[in-house]
């Protein structure tokens, strides 16, 4: 018999069953609210942060209790008040200004809420099932807004891979395309770490349009070229980079990515791709099986274990093929390849 989980595990799996959306509610109200932004400075009381906030006390401190229980805030007790200060995590992910951020993402997560009766419908015929008023890149290429708000996450999933990119050795490549590289949060890194690399960001007109408009942008030496990676050819590299663009694909898809990718990369030249990846037994991380039920009812790709990605890359004539995990919280795991 399986070995069973503790009455505590147990039961934090039953509570995110039922109240799973409050919790996404009450960290959202707080980042709204500017909770985290606030606490970043030092730590204060209930009091003072009603004052702030314009808010009652009676129930802000229900909301900074729950934000404790959910290990997002402490409150040390002394003789005058309680006081609430950030832990670790709030400051280095619900801050908008920290270097890793991921308050862009979770505000993009409002535009992914699952409808049942097209999961449901998905779960029937084994099918994707995608409107083209659904497709996120559709709606990208029609509405400013929603194009800014989701290259806004893409950034804050982005910087969560600093710490892995800075595992690899990029000092060896002389020209780096990043294809679909939406508006440069990873090219300006490795531009500041590498200053004799020849940097490219491929990405569509309106992600470019957008990209142009930042003031990061302004005074850095990353081109920016217009392109679809069906369509067009790829500019010629020593490196590709690929960040959350193939789980989006299905395995038809990625083959025409990765095939073009073969074809335009210098000889010894490599690959990295930047993608979740579950374990063998596709059971876990928890929070990429629960992607992927949103995934099948918005695009048409899946998330993949290592093994489907050594197949893809393999298939296409990669070689030398490893894997590289993150070492602290990332979005990512990080898979390099090459060409012989």
């Amino acid at each position: 018999m399986e070995s069973q989980g503790t009455c505590a595990d147990e039961a934090n799996i039953l509570c995110q069953m039922v109240y799973g959306h409050v919790i996404y509610e009450v960290g959202k109200i707080a980042i709204e609210m500017g909770v985290f932004e606030t606490l970043s400075e030092g730590g204060a009381t209930c009091q003072s942060l009603a004052e702030k906030f314009s808010m009652s006390e009676v129930h802000l401190e229900k909301l900074l209790n729950s934000l404790c229980a959910l290990k997002l805030l402490k409150k040390t007790k002394t003789k005058e008040n309680d006081i609430y200060e950030n832990m670790q995590v709030a400051s280095e992910y619900l801050v908008m200004d920290s270097p890793e951020s991921i308050v862009g993402v979770i505000k993009m997560s409002e535009h992914f809420k699952v409808d049942k009766k097209k999961m449901m419908e998905c779960l029937k015929n084994g099918e994707h099932i995608l409107s083209n008023e659904e497709n996120i890149f559709n709606k990208m290429e029609h509405n400013e807004v929603a194009c800014t708000n989701f290259h806004t996450a893409m950034e804050s999933i982005a910087k969560t891979s600093y710490s892995l990119i800075k595992a690899i050795d990029f000092g060896q490549y002389k020209t780096l395309v990043d294809l679909g590289g939406s508006t440069g949060t990873i090219a300006r890194q490795l531009a500041e770490d590498y200053p004799e690399l020849d940097i490219t960001v491929l990405d569509l007109p309106e992600v470019i349009d957008l990209a142009s408009t930042l003031p990061a942008n302004s005074n850095n030496r990353v081109k920016f070229v217009s392109g679809d990676i069906f369509k067009d050819d790829l500019p010629e590299a020593d490196i590709y980079t690929l960040c959350h663009i193939l789980l989006d694909w299905n395995d038809s898809s990625c083959d025409i990515i990765l095939s073009k990718i073969y074809k335009h990369l210098k000889p010894g030249g490599a690959i990295l791709i930047l993608d979740s990846i579950l374990n063998e037994d596709k059971v876990g991380p928890l929070y990429l099986n629960i992607r992927e039920m949103m995934l099948f009812t918005r695009f048409q790709g899946k998330q993949r274990s290592f093994s489907e990605f050594e197949n893809l890359l393999a298939k296409n004539g990669f070689t030398n093929i490893k894997l590289y995990r993150a070492n602290k919280f990332c979005l990512y795991d990080g898979i390099l390849a090459r060409k012989n």
